[in-house]
C-alpha cells in the first residue's frame, strides 16, 4: 500500500486543479487553500508541476478586481504564495519578481475606496503583508541587492494599519539584520529607526501613536542577535545606546502612568539590553535611576520586572552589585510604602502581589502579606454577597431550594464550599 506523503498529496491536488472542467473561481480558491496547507510541508522539487502554478500566480494576483469572488481568490492565492516561501526562495529570479508583485499590492491608498470594496481590499493587503514577511524572512540571505527597494517600501507603507506594517517591518528588518558589512548594517538600521525617532518627537502627546512606534522598534530589535563580530556588535550597540535608550527614557518620563506605554518601553529596554549587554552596561546607573523615578510616580509591576532583568543580566559582575543593591533597596522602600498606604486600592495591590517573581526578594514578604489580606478582604466581600443573595431569594414566594438528604438547604452547602469551609 502506497504511503501518502505531502508531495503525493500535493501532486494529487494539483492534478485536480488543472482539470479542465474545474475553472470556477470558488473551486480554484478551494484548491489554493488546500495547497497552502500541504505545500508548506512538501519537499521542494524542480520537477514538480507546482512550478507551473507558482509562475502563473503573479498574473492572477496582479489582475484588476472584477468581483467579490475574484478578490477572495486573489487573497487565497497570495496566502498560498507566502506559504510557498521555501519554493520561491529556491529560485532567485522568481524571488525578486514575487516581492515586486506583492509590494505593488501594499502601496495603493484605499481610503477613497467605496465601503463595500474597502474591507475586501484590506483583506488582500493583509494577506500581501503576511506573504511579504514570510518570503523576506525565508530569503533574507538572498535579498541584499533589493534592500534599497525594500527600505523604500518600509517608508511609504508607514500609514498602513499597524498590524500590516509590523509584517513589513519584520520582513525588511530580517534582511537588514542579516547584513555582515558594518556600513550596510548601520545604514539600514538608521533608515528604519530614523523615521520612528522623528515620529516619537512629534507624537509625544499621542499615546496611541507612541505605542505603535514602540511596537515597530521592538520588532526591529528582535531581529538583531548577539554576534561574535566586534564591528557588527559595536554598530548595534551604538544604535541602542545613543538612539533607543533616550527614546525609552523619554517615553517613561512623559507617560509614567500609561500602563501600555510603560510595558512596551520596558519590553524594548529588555530586548536592547539582551542584544548587546556588554556595550549597554555603562548605562546601568542611568537605567536604575530612571526605574526608581518612574516607580515613585506609579507602581507598575513592569518596573519591578525590568529590575529583575537587570539583575539577571548584570549581577554576576561585581562592579554592578552596588548599583543593583541600591536599586533594589529603593524599589523595596517605595513598594512597602505603596502597600502600606494602598489598602483601598485592591487592584494595584493585586498587581504587585501577583508579580511575585518580578519583585525583589526584600519586597516579597510584604507582597505575600498584602496578598493574604487581599484574599481575606475578598472572602469577607464574598460572604456579604452571599448573604445579600439569600435575603433576596427569601423574598421570592415561589422560590424553593431543594434539600439534601441530611436536611440542609443547597445554598448553605454551596456557601460553605465556595468559602473553603468543611461541610458539617
Amino acid at each position: 500500500m502506497a504511503v501518502l506523503t505531502p508531495n503525493t498529496a500535493l501532486e494529487h491536488v494539483l492534478k485536480s486543479l488543472f482539470d479542465e472542467e474545474k475553472k470556477d473561481e470558488l473551486v480554484q480558491e478551494a484548491h489554493f487553500f488546500v495547497l497552502a496547507m500541504v505545500a508548506s510541508s512538501a519537499e521542494v522539487r524542480d520537477s514538480s508541476v507546482l512550478w507551473d502554478l507558482i509562475q502563473s500566480l503573479p498574473t492572477l494576483i496582479s489582475s484588476a478586481p472584477s468581483s467579490a469572488s475574484l478578490d477572495f481568490t486573489k487573497k487565497t492565492a497570495i496566502e498560498l504564495l507566502g506559504n510557498l516561501w521555501q519554493w520561491v526562495n529556491s529560485r532567485k529570479d522568481f524571488l525578486g519578481l514575487a516581492l515586486v508583485m506583492i509590494s505593488q499590492l501594499l502601496v495603493p491608498d484605499l481610503s477613497s475606496s467605496p465601503a463595500h470594496e474597502l474591507d475586501r481590499a484590506r483583506q488582500v493587503q493583509q494577506a500581501a503583508s503576511t506573504a511579504f514577511k514570510h518570503i523576506c524572512v525565508g530569503g533574507k540571505l538572498h535579498l541584499e541587492d533589493l534592500l534599497p527597494e525594500l527600505l523604500d517600501l518600509y517608508g511609504v507603507t508607514m500609514a498602513l494599519p499597524i498590524r500590516m506594517h509590523l509584517s513589513i517591518v519584520e520582513g525588511v528588518g530580517s534582511v537588514v539584520a542579516s547584513l555582515n558589512q558594518e556600513d550596510q548594517l548601520r545604514s539600514g538600521l538608521e533608515q528604519m529607526v530614523a523615521p520612528l525617532a522623528q515620529g516619537l518627537d512629534s507624537a509625544r502627546q499621542k499615546p496611541h501613536l507612541l505605542g505603535e512606534i514602540l511596537d515597530r522598534l521592538i520588532v526591529i530589535i528582535k531581529q538583531l542577535h548577539m554576534t561574535e563580530s566586534n564591528a557588527k556588535a559595536t554598530c548595534i550597540g551604538h544604535l541602542l545606546c545613543n538612539t533607543l535608550w533616550p527614546m525609552i527614557r523619554q517615553c517613561l518620563h512623559h507617560h509614567p502612568t500609561d500602563s501600555k506605554l510603560v510595558e512596551k518601553s520596558c519590553q524594548l529596554l529588555k530586548d536592547s539590553m539582551r542584544c548587546v549587554p556588554d556595550l549597554f552596561k555603562h548605562h546601568l546607573p542611568d537605567v536604575a535611576r530612571t526605574l526608581v523615578t518612574a516607580f515613585q510616580q506609579h507602581q507598575h509591576s513592569t518596573y519591578l520586572y525590568s529590575a529583575e532583568v537587570l539583575a539577571r543580566t548584570y549581577a554576576k559582575d561585581p562592579e554592578n552589585v552596588p548599583v543593583l543593591t541600591e536599586l533594589f533597596n529603593q524599589l523595596s522602600g517605595i513598594g512597602l510604602q505603596s502597600l502600606v498606604h494602598s489598602e483601598d486600592k485592591l487592584e494595584e495591590i493585586r498587581e504587585l502581589a501577583e508579580a511575585r517573581e518580578s519583585i525583589p526578594a526584600i519586597l516579597q514578604p510584604w507582597a505575600f502579606t498584602m496578598a493574604r489580606q487581599l484574599y481575606e478582604s475578598e472572602l469577607q466581600e464574598a460572604r456579604s454577597s452571599l448573604a445579600k443573595l439569600q435575603a433576596e431569594l427569601q423574598e421570592v414566594p415561589s422560590y424553593a431550594l431543594p434539600k439534601k438528604k441530611h436536611g440542609r438547604p443547597t445554598h448553605e452547602l454551596l456557601q460553605h464550599r465556595k468559602l473553603g469551609e468543611d461541610e458539617p
